[in-house]
């Protein structure tokens, strides 16, 4: 026999109280007492059918929005850490050995607690800024002011060799803006970053971007570069992940196309293969290296931040004992 869905199965057992409850009103003297009763029924039956329809919402929704916080549909199934000091104290050591100029945040995201070294230092962000570009161009999409499906010819302007491979295609190349963020976020190619800059121009004023919507600032130096601190940059990656700027919809597949890049021999290296790792990656020559992401433990999800200044060649080892350090400590079955 087929099991009935909980709505069905209440449905029914409400129609069946109420034959029951009119046939003892037809033939009962207390029929104040039974009107009463029949009225409780009807209100505990439409609060089964709110909490049932909401919990199945909630369901649909977490599945449909995989990488977004599970707080925003209304229940909470991580778990709560409390005691982190062992990590920070691990975080602390580590870095003072290591003894770089560096920008660390880290957050476990279930709860807010977070574990800080010079996180508002601000170092070169390079290619992290690729992110903030690509959330006002999903803006302007919701917002009608741009189609991600348009045909773009590459210009010569845009051509850029330093990272990526998108410039061998060429000036006058097409392709469109939703392949171009596709490129600058996956494989943080510089043509396709200044293609979409090209093409997205001002269409969100300042005053609307997702920078200043989270009071977060990144200052021009003056070659022209930005500079980045862990602790604002990580309030982007956050917004993302509370889809706190843009639709569900937006944020769900920025952060489907940050967990399809490589690992870079960065924070996502030590991560096993199985967990999905949404990262952005920042490289300014042999100046600054940067990685910043937040990395899916079932029910343990949480954020990092690293800005290192240093060669590539020495930065991505910090990188990857710093992010080895804090996944083991997260996922340790102990807590």
């Amino acid at each position: 026999m087929p099991s009935l869905s909980k709505p069905l199965m209440w449905r029914k057992l409400y129609l069946g109280f109420h034959q029951i409850l009119y046939t003892l009103i037809l033939m009962s003297s207390k029929l104040k007492i039974l009107l009463a009763a029949l009225l409780g029924l009807n209100l505990i039956f439409i609060l089964f059918l709110v909490v049932g329809r909401s919990s199945n919402q909630a369901e649909q929704s977490k599945e449909k929005y995989p990488l977004l916080a599970k707080r925003i549909f209304m229940d909470d199934p991580n778990d709560t850490i409390v005691n982190f000091v062992p990590l920070r104290q691990a975080v602390k050591i580590y870095l003072s050995k290591a003894n770089v100029e560096h920008s660390f945040f880290f957050e476990y995201l279930p709860t807010g607690t977070a574990i800080r070294s010079n996180e508002n230092s601000q170092l070169a962000g390079a290619s992290l800024l690729k992110l903030p570009t690509i959330i006002s161009l999903y803006k302007a999409a919701e917002e009608g002011r741009i189609n991600l499906g348009q045909v773009v010819s590459i210009k010569k302007e845009w051509l850029d060799d330093r990272f990526g491979d998108l410039w061998k295609r060429g000036e006058g190349a097409k392709i469109t803006l939703a392949k171009a963020v596709r490129y600058a976020l996956v494989d943080s190619d510089d043509t396709a970053i200044k293609t979409i800059r090209g093409v997205l121009g001002s269409m969100i004023p300042d005053n609307q971007t997702v920078l200043s919507q989270l009071d977060v600032d990144f200052p021009y130096t003056i070659d022209g570069q930005s500079k980045v601190s862990s602790r604002d940059y990580a309030a982007v990656m956050k917004c993302l992940y509370l889809s706190c700027y843009l639709n569900r919809e937006n944020s769900q597949e920025i952060l489907s196309q940050l967990a399809d890049a490589p690992d870079f021999n960065r924070i996502a290296k030590p991560i096993p293969d199985n967990l999905k790792v949404a990262h952005k990656i920042g490289v300014f020559g042999s100046e600054v290296q940067s990685d910043c992401g937040i990395i899916y433990i079932p029910n343990r999800p949480y954020l990092v931040c690293i800005l290192i200044k240093g060669p590539s060649v020495v930065v991505d080892q910090h990188m990857q004992a710093l992010s080895k350090l804090v996944y083991d400590y997260v996922s340790d079955t102990n807590h």
